[in-house]
């Protein structure tokens, strides 16, 4: 048996924190990661990982720290808004596809937003996980 040798139990948090394990599994993620805090009529950027902005083509600077809406070029965000509003009244992930244009180009990304509630019951934030399938389809001999 492999884990004969394991003294204690560990948990996620001896990992997360102890050995900065969260850390390594967010940067070094393939797929865009960014959490958004939920406000009063508004949701607010907090943190993204490499993935995120080498997608794209924002900065940290650009992000982190801003409200999505004065980021996103007004019909995405009123289609983002759309899924942010149904992930958080079914309390469930969406998944969707999305056609973008930012500044790292023109992009078809699959998106999935999970809501994060506390023990009220009430969302405070959500979890955005973005995979670029712009060349999925693509038939790359043409």
């Amino acid at each position: 048996m492999l884990m004969e040798g394991l003294q204690t139990p560990f948990t996620i948090n001896d990992l997360a924190f102890k050995d900065g394990f969260l850390p390594i599994i967010f940067n070094g993620a393939s797929d865009a990661i960014l959490f958004i805090q939920v406000e009063e009529n508004a949701y607010r950027f907090i943190m993204a990982n490499k993935a995120f902005f080498d997608e794209t083509g924002f900065t940290k600077e650009q992000v982190i720290g801003q409200l999505v809406d004065t980021i996103l070029p007004p019909e995405v965000y009123t289609n983002l808004l759309r899924r942010y509003e149904e992930a958080v009244l079914t309390k469930a992930p969406v998944t969707y596809e999305s056609e973008t244009v930012l500044p790292g180009g023109k992009h078809i990304f699959e998106i999935t937003i999970t809501p994060i509630f506390d023990t009220d019951q009430v969302c405070r934030y959500l979890v955005g996980v973005s995979r670029d399938i712009t060349h999925r389809d693509c038939d790359c001999d043409e």
